[in-house]
């Protein structure tokens, strides 16, 4: 499994804040707490939308709507796992621009 590496870093995009307050992020943190026992995140930062594991494996929720700020945010971060929820409406991830 993916988070049995305590190096793992992931990042799941929506596009906008209130896409992911209005459904991805509660929905996961529904997910994270009802882990078994044992597999149980350390941390459910709701601030920061982020998930952190006891091993150190982390998984981060994020905007992409604001290119620029996303591009800065991820700026020399290295990024296990990259997922962008409802794609078709990330276009701008996925463009020449973002790279």
């Amino acid at each position: 499994m993916l988070l049995d590496d305590g190096k793992t870093n992931c990042i799941m995009y929506r596009r906008t804040n209130p896409q992911l307050l209005g459904g991805l992020w509660p929905n996961a943190r529904a997910i994270y707490e009802q882990m078994p026992k044992g597999s149980e995140p350390k941390a459910i930062r709701d601030h920061k939308m982020e998930v952190v594991f006891p091993n150190g494996a982390k998984i981060k929720y994020q905007q992409a709507e604001n290119v620029a700020r996303s591009k800065m945010d991820a700026q020399g971060q290295e990024f296990t796992f990259v997922g962008i929820d409802e794609g078709k409406q990330c276009a701008p991830l996925c463009s020449d621009t973002y790279r």
